[in-house]
């Protein structure tokens, strides 16, 4: 999962040093944040089926660790202190509709 994580983010880096728009990089960096979150979550969903709800809840908070430093690293790949700022707010709620569906995946794991 780390080496995915660093592929989405060295392609954020290129982007942003090949001079590229800062919100391209921003949409960019959403868009790598919701599907690492989307990897993620199937993932987990697939550990989810065999897993007992302690595992279960272990998951989660690796899953919110992971996705947490992933969305942090991806915002810090934009230099600019209030375009940082926006990418982050975009971010959260990007972070924020993933982390329902994970509850979903965690509450009903045999249908998801």
């Amino acid at each position: 999962m780390r080496r995915r994580a660093d592929r989405f983010l060295r392609g954020l880096m290129t982007a942003r040093n090949s001079g590229a728009p800062v919100a391209a990089v921003c949409e960019r960096a959403v868009a790598a944040v919701d599907e690492f979150s989307v990897i993620l979550t199937e993932d987990l969903s697939a550990a989810a089926h065999s897993t007992s709800a302690a595992d279960a809840e272990r998951l989660r908070r690796q899953y919110v660790t992971m996705l947490g430093e992933f969305a942090a690293s991806a915002r810090d790949v934009i230099p600019d202190r209030d375009a940082r700022h926006g990418l982050a707010q975009a971010i959260q709620c990007a972070i924020l509709r993933h982390e329902r569906r994970l509850r979903e995946v965690l509450a009903y794991p045999e249908c998801c």
